[in-house]
């Protein structure tokens, strides 16, 4: 499963909650693929406390191959009509037609990884 979101920035937030800081590439880039079709919207109610539930989810959602793309609400930003990490399914039989296009090089602003707060 290829995770990606609908905006550049909820992207960078997951890079952030999931990888510790001394393992961010130095030569990050960021890419884009237009999808052929919306992604399915996944209707669940996400408990953080059972990731479990939630891979057997995702698992299923694989292997019947039923959609490229499905929706999900982001947990870092949670309830928001916009803020959604986009899911790709590469066993789709799309997935080998999606043409990415390279968006540029990314660095993270270094303000986000300051020890000590702002005064």
């Amino acid at each position: 499963m290829l995770y990606s979101a609908a905006a550049l920035s909820l992207c960078c937030l997951e890079v952030l909650v999931h990888t510790d800081v001394d393992l961010i590439p130095e030569n990050m880039v960021w890419s884009w693929a237009e999808l052929p079709v919306d992604p399915e919207p996944m209707e669940y109610v996400r408990d953080i406390s059972n990731i479990e539930q939630t891979r057997a989810l995702g698992k299923r959602w694989i292997e019947e191959r039923r959609s490229l793309s499905i929706q999900v609400p982001s947990i870092i930003v949670p309830l928001t009509r916009i803020d959604f990490n986009i899911l790709l399914n590469p066993l789709h039989d799309d997935y080998g037609n999606l043409q990415w296009q390279r968006g540029g090089r990314f660095v993270f602003d270094p303000r986000l990884f300051r020890d000590e707060p702002l005064v």
